[in-house]
């Protein structure tokens, strides 16, 4: 139930969200910072990571015009994975008010650690993005990295401050914070680490199908199953309380949030479908090692008369020709 009319839930109130991000600011701007380049410097010996990296760039100039060398892939995919620790710890953490019927003051605290936790990874991202686009010769991905940025984090700051103000309590909050933040670490964690796997051969095939199915369920369930119905519970209530510019800022800011949830849904629909189409390479190296008789047939002399009888007859009319001479 909705609880405007007593004291707000402990740690909601303005001071201790502030105290509560300025704890996460500390803690995950210095991870951002150093933990990609540590992850990258163990990951680039083994390997693992160049087959994606070949893909990422095929997949960057695809889908965004956006160019990559594979030095550059490789920090994307370690970028990726920094981020979906960020986003899973924060899913674990909005879990115990998500289950619980009588949340404690330590739920409250951790739920609201896990937005500030969300909202510091978006304000490091986008302020990074900024300062390296416009004095440090460019991010990585350029403008359109910039643009998706500045287009995603406000909105989800936007999103988890103003309600964590006003509707810290409301189940359909706790819902999708829960589900969209730990949907998100499941994802980039089990989306990205899945792409050591080796599918040239049988068994990493099957251990990418089965990691992709995994996060294709997880998709479903957070980005459909609990975001709708929980979204537009909230908008009815938003509509029904606020004044019209406001709720249409709101529904805005939904809208931006539904178009997202639809291109995640059908990405990682369409990888589902891929992967299981795929056939391991190790198979057609196996046909291709067998022997071509039709080839072998054909560069063998057809008769005693062939290329090397004719070479053979020349040298020995050479051979005859110097001792004439």
């Amino acid at each position: 139930m909705i609880n405007d009319l007593t004291s707000p839930p402990p740690y909601t109130d303005v001071s201790s969200i502030l105290i509560i991000l300025a704890v996460q600011l500390a803690v995950w701007v210095p991870f951002f910072a150093f933990a990609p380049r540590a992850l990258k410097r163990i990951m680039t010996p083994t390997g693992l990571i160049e087959a994606y990296a070949k893909r990422e760039i095929a997949n960057m100039k695809n889908l965004l015009g956006i160019g990559l060398s594979t030095d550059e892939a490789r920090t994307v995919w370690c970028e990726w994975m920094c981020t979906g620790v960020n986003h899973f710890v924060g899913g674990l953490c909005a879990l115990p008010l998500f289950l619980s019927a009588a949340p404690t003051p330590t739920h409250w605290m951790l739920f609201v650690a896990a937005l500030m936790g969300e909202v510091a990874f978006d304000m490091y991202d986008l302020a990074r993005r900024w300062i390296e686009q416009l004095f440090y010769g460019g991010t990585l991905g350029g403008w359109t990295v910039v643009t998706l940025a500045s287009c995603h984090h406000p909105a989800s700051i936007l999103m988890a401050i103003p309600m964590l103000v006003f509707k810290p309590d409301h189940p359909d909050f706790h819902s999708m914070v829960f589900s969209l933040i730990f949907a998100g670490g499941v994802t980039l964690l089990g989306g990205f680490g899945c792409q050591v796997f080796d599918i040239k051969k049988r068994a990493g095939l099957r251990r990418m199908r089965l990691a992709t199915l995994v996060v294709w369920g997880v998709v479903v369930w957070a980005r459909v199953f609990c975001f709708f119905p929980s979204a537009w519970r909230l908008l009815v209530l938003f509509h029904a309380e606020t004044s019209s510019a406001t709720f249409a800022a709101i529904a805005t800011i939904a809208a931006g949030m539904f178009i997202f949830n639809l291109f995640f849904l059908g990405d990682w629909t369409g990888k589902l479908v891929k992967v299981f189409t795929l056939t391991p390479t190790e198979e057609k190296a196996e046909g291709a090692d067998s022997p071509a008789p039709e080839q072998e047939v054909k560069n063998t002399p057809k008769s005693p008369h062939g290329r090397l009888d004719v070479r053979a007859r020349m040298k020995r009319q050479d051979s005859f020709a110097s001792a004439a001479a």
